[in-house]
C-alpha cells in the first residue's frame, strides 16, 4: 500500500472499509480506532557571526536553520554587550528577519559595537504550526572587541579645535572629553607637565587653550593634555607621531583634511 505524508500537527484517523462481496457484507473499522498524532518538527539551527576588531566595529550574525516542515516566521537576532554574560534581560540590539522555508538568513543591520569585550548573539527562530521555536545557546555566538590603541599627537587636537572640525569635536563631546576641562585636572590625571614651566605660574588655562597656543604653554604642557584626551577615551600604546588620529568605525587612520566640516 501506499503511505500517506502528513501536512499538518493533529490528530490522524484512519477507518479501512471493507467491500464485502457475494458471500461476505461489509464491514469497516471506527473512526476512533485508529488514531494517529502527529506532533511539530525540530529544525535545527545553527549561527556564524561577524569578525570582531576595535571599538566601533560593526557586528552582524548569519543563521542556518535546518529541517523541520516548510518552516515559516521570523529569526530574531538578540545582541547582548560585554557586561550581560548570560544573555539574560534586554538585549542591547535585536533585529527580526522573515523565515520562508529552511536556509541561511542574516542581520538585516549591523550593531556598531561600542564597548570593548565579548560580545554575544543568540538567534532565535520563532517556530509555526508545524515547527517548534528552537536558538542558538548564549555562549556560541561571541566577538570579541578591543580598544583603539593609540594615543594621538597633540597636534592632531590642535588642529581639529583650530579649524572647528566638527567629527572630531563631535566624536569628543560623545566620549566625555570636556574641552573646558581646566588643565590642573588633566595634569592631576596623567602627572603630567608642570603648567609653570612656560606659562605665568599661577594660571589654569583649559586644555583647548593650551592646545591652540602651545608656544605660550610649552610642549611638555602640550603633551599632557594629549595624554589626558587619550586616557578618558581609554586609548594606550602606540604612539602615532603624525598629525592623524584613527577616528572612524574600521579602524582607519583619518587626517584632518579627511573630516568633514
Amino acid at each position: 500500500t501506499d503511505d500517506y505524508t502528513t501536512a499538518a500537527v493533529g490528530t490522524y484517523h484512519w477507518e479501512a472499509v471493507y467491500s464485502g462481496d457475494t458471500n461476505n457484507v461489509s464491514v469497516s473499522s471506527n473512526c476512533t480506532d485508529e488514531a494517529v498524532t502527529t506532533t511539530q518538527a525540530t529544525p535545527g539551527i545553527s549561527t556564524t557571526p561577524s569578525a570582531g576588531g576595535i571599538i566601533g566595529t560593526p557586528i552582524s550574525d548569519n543563521a542556518l536553520l535546518t529541517g523541520g516542515f516548510n518552516p515559516t516566521g521570523t529569526i530574531t537576532f538578540k545582541l547582548y554587550d560585554p557586561m550581560n554574560t548570560t544573555c539574560s534581560g534586554n538585549p542591547t540590539f535585536t533585529n527580526a528577519v522573515t523565515v520562508s522555508g529552511a536556509g541561511t538568513y542574516g542581520t538585516s543591520a549591523s550593531f556598531p559595537s561600542s564597548a570593548a569585550g565579548t560580545w554575544r548573539w543568540v538567534a532565535v527562530y520563532s517556530g509555526d504550526t508545524n515547527n517548534i521555536s528552537v536558538s542558538s545557546g548564549c555562549q556560541d555566538e561571541q566577538v570579541t572587541i578591543t580598544q583603539v590603541l593609540f594615543w594621538c599627537s597633540p597636534g592632531f587636537w590642535a588642529q581639529a579645535i583650530s579649524h572647528s572640525r566638527t567629527g572630531v569635536l563631535n566624536y569628543l563631546s560623545q566620549n566625555r572629553v570636556v574641552l573646558s576641562t581646566p588643565y590642573s585636572v588633566a595634569k592631576a590625571a596623567v602627572n603630567g607637565a608642570d603648567l609653570s614651566k612656560k606659562a605665568p605660574k599661577n594660571q589654569n588655562p583649559t586644555i583647548s587653550r593650551v592646545l591652540l597656543a602651545p608656544n605660550t604653554y610649552g610642549g611638555p604642557a602640550f603633551n599632557t593634555v594629549a595624554d589626558y584626551i587619550a586616557k578618558v577615551l581609554g586609548w594606550g600604546g602606540t604612539q602615532n607621531t603624525g598629525e592623524n588620529c584613527p577616528l572612524d568605525a574600521h579602524g582607519n587612520f583619518l587626517t584632518i583634511s579627511q573630516l568633514v566640516l
